[in-house]
Order: structure tokens, then sequence, then C-alpha cells
């Protein structure tokens, strides 16, 4: 689900605010270089906090998935192995009722036969048959059937009870993980929240505001050639400049398979499209990024339907993600540019000390250490 709209870039109103700003701040302008030095050294220890808390969130989700997907696959073997076990009592019973038809000690015996059908031990019944001198090969091993069905039911149901077991404990560590990764992010929001204000009463803030106020114009600039050569190029359908956009209820939705009306633009990045919280937490971090940087967030890829997935998947098999399984699928995810995606630029720093707050962050698979280091890949966790 998503709520709120997603808003385009910053408008004339914006930057006639951030103008107004920069005149304020001038008149205020206080020293407070130190304190604000040591803001940041603590933000920069609750981004990495807050970005290891939200990976472990999106894994605790990935292992929730993962047993509930066995728990279900441990109920569907044990609904099989009692439907298995139920076909081979019937052909029991059908022996029973051929035999009451007939003549001879079978005959004789069908109450024994009956008593015994009706027992739920299959040794028991095995026993009396025998005595009965009624147990053919045949039906010794629909007998033999019907006891290894027994014991597969028995397996089936401690299994698919340990697996429910497992799900719901799983849950209960995504649920934990989960306000573990939105406490950090409310305690990174309050201290950017406390920094700024500080920066507020600073020559530094003066001084940062009016760069800030340069950065937005010239990001605006951007952003609105990026639509022209996007419409130049045929790709005005998507051009990221859409204004509001409220997206919908994703239930029911397959990964790679979202309806359109679930997908909004992202400013500066014409013919991408996220999920609508995902894309308006995005436009957030854009924004904050242009004031920094003069652009908006260079964007190479974002939401992947699942025909494009399969493309991938075949062109570079030990890359990309199997059909079906990629972040990009549920439009949560992003592949960056513009330095972002080289390690040690002052981009990528950035990402790693603000995208956090905006509910973004670099999953420890893709970091330089981690099993596929990816340094354009960023996931929305929110």
């Amino acid at each position: 689900a998503f709520a709120g709209p997603v808003s385009a870039g910053p408008s004339p109103t914006d930057i006639k605010r951030q103008q107004q700003t920069a005149a304020r701040l001038r008149q205020q302008v206080r020293e407070q270089g130190g304190k604000a030095r040591a803001a940041q050294d603590t933000l920069r220890v609750l981004a990495a906090d807050a970005n290891r808390a939200l990976d472990a969130y999106q894994q605790a989700r990935e292992r929730t998935a993962a047993a509930e997907a066995v728990a279900e696959y441990r109920r569907q073997q044990l609904e099989e192995a009692r439907a298995q076990k139920r076909a081979a009592r019937d052909e029991l019973n059908q022996y029973a009722a051929e035999a009451y038809t007939s003549n001879g000690a079978v005959g004789a015996g069908l109450g024994l036969i009956q008593a015994l059908l009706d027992s739920r031990d299959v040794d028991d019944f095995a026993h009396g048959m025998t005595l009965l001198g009624s147990v053919g090969d045949y039906r010794g091993q629909v007998l033999q059937r019907l006891r290894a069905t027994e014991a597969t039911e028995r397996f089936a149901a401690s299994e698919a009870e340990a697996a429910a077991a497992a799900a719901v404990g799983d849950e209960v560590a995504q649920s934990i993980a989960k306000r573990q990764a939105d406490a950090l992010v409310a305690r990174q929001r309050s201290l950017v929240a406390a920094t700024d204000a500080s920066l507020a009463r600073t020559r530094m803030a003066a001084a940062d505001a009016a760069r800030r106020l340069g950065a937005l114009e010239r990001a605006r600039r951007v952003a609105q050639q990026r639509v022209l050569t996007a419409k130049r190029d045929g790709n005005a359908a998507s051009s990221g400049e859409q204004g509001q956009c409220t997206g919908q209820s994703l239930a029911g939705s397959a990964n790679g398979r979202l309806p359109v009306a679930a997908l909004c633009p992202v400013w500066g990045a014409p013919g991408q499209l996220l999920r609508g919280d995902a894309a308006a937490a995005f436009v957030g971090m854009s924004r904050a990024y242009a004031a920094e940087f003069g652009e908006p967030i260079c964007v190479t890829d974002s939401y992947r339907p699942y025909v494009i997935q399969v493309t991938l998947f075949a062109q570079k098999p030990g890359l990309a993600a199997y059909p079906g399984t990629s972040e990009h699928g549920w439009g949560r995810a992003t592949d960056l540019c513009g330095g972002v995606q080289n390690v040690g630029t002052r981009s990528h720093s950035w990402m790693q000390l603000n995208a956090t707050r905006f509910g973004w962050f670099h999953p420890s698979w893709a970091e330089p250490n981690g099993n596929r280091p990816e340094p354009w890949h960023w996931e929305f966790g929110g």
C-alpha cells in the first residue's frame, strides 16, 4: 500500500523559500562549526547502524517468506500422505466387500476384517488377515503400502508442525528487526533535524543555504533538460515530471507484474518507475541530493518487469537475480549512476550517510566485502 502523493522536483515556490531561508540565515549567523562536526560524526555511526538494521530487516523478511513456503510445502506433503493412506484403506475396504459376496473362510471372517479395518493399527490388521489366510501377494503389497503411508504421515505431521513453528519464529524475528530499524531511523532523523537547526545559527549554515539555493536552481534546469532529451529520444511517456502520483495498492500483485497504476515516475530520471511509497521516498532523497550536488540522483534502472528479468538472467546469469526474485521486480530497487556507482566518490559517500533517513539502504551482499559487490544497487526498506 502507498500513502501520500509523489512530488516532482523543487518548484519555483521551493526555490523562493530557499532564497528567504538564505536571507534570514545571513542575519542570524553564529559560529558553531565544532558542534556541527561532532553531530556529523554521530550521524555517521547512526547511519551505519540504520543501514545494518534495514538490511537485517530485509533478510528477516526473506527468511519469513522462505519459512512460510516450507510450512506450506510440508502441509501439502501431509495432505498427500493422508490421501495415500485413505487410498490404501479404501482398496482394502473394497477387498473386504468382495470377500463378503464370496464363499469360504474369507466370507465367514468378514466381521473380523471389518473390525481390523476400523482399527488404527496396521500391524493388527495384517496379523488378522494372515490368520484368515486371506492375504495374497497383491494384498500383501497393499498392506505394505499402508504401513509406509502411515509412517510417511507421522513424519509429515511432525515436519509440518516444526515448519509452522519455525515460520512463527521467523515472523517474530522480522517484527523485532523492523522495530529496531524504525527506532534507529527515527534517531537518525531526529539528529539530522537537530543538526540542521544548529547549522541554521552559524555562518556555515548561511553559506550552505546560499550554496543549496544555487544547487537547487541548477538541479531543476538539469531535470528539465533530461526530460527534453527523453522526449526527443521518444521516452516522453514517463518523463519523471508528471507532478502528483498517488499509486495504488499492490495487494495480489506478483514480482515483475505490478499494475502500471501502482508505479510512479522518479523526478529527474526519465523513464524510471518505482512503487508509490518507494518513489515518494526516493524523490525526497533526490531533492536533498540535488541541494548538495546541483542535479537529481542519476538512475539507470528501477522497476524491472518479469520479461526483462528473464532476458537479463539469460544474458548475465552470474549477476542478475533469478526471474521473479529481484527487488527490482517489486519496484523497490534502483541502480544508480552519476558517481554513486563508484565507492569512495563524494556522491557515494553522501548516499551512505543519508540514504537510510529516507528508507533506502545498501544491502550487505552488495557491499565491497559482500558476495556480489554492486555499489550502484540500492533498495527501499520502508
